[in-house]
């Protein structure tokens, strides 16, 4: 939904013969990067142990606001449990240097406490 690109199936090679719709073109795999303008997508996941999940995802429709005043220079302070994480988040940051609300969505993040601790 991001990059308005669906990423080509890495595997996908022969169509089953025994899934029809394959065979006459009523369902397509992904063989390379499509265009995808919808904002709407649903997922299946199904797990070998039995545990099967069903995701529906939109995209946000707002539109980042402009008028965001963003300061030449940010003291961001990383942490993490591990020094790897703190890397990790510090990498996050480097990713998007032109979007204000990184820095903020890190933040907010710090205050959502771990399941379990190792």
């Amino acid at each position: 939904m991001q990059t308005g690109i669906i990423p080509p199936n890495l595997h996908y090679n022969n169509p089953n013969p025994r899934i029809p719709a394959l065979i006459d073109g009523r369902l397509q795999v992904v063989t390379e990067p499509t265009r995808w303008t919808a904002t709407l997508a649903g997922q299946n996941c199904f797990g070998f142990g039995g545990q099967n999940a069903h995701h529906v995802l939109m995209g946000n429709p707002r539109v980042m606001e402009k008028g965001i005043e963003v300061a030449e220079s940010l003291l961001i302070v990383c942490m993490g449990r591990t020094e790897q994480a703190a890397h990790h988040a510090m990498d996050f940051i480097k990713k998007f240097p032109k979007n204000p609300y990184v820095p903020y969505l890190l933040m907010q993040s710090t205050f959502v406490k771990p399941a379990s601790m190792p």
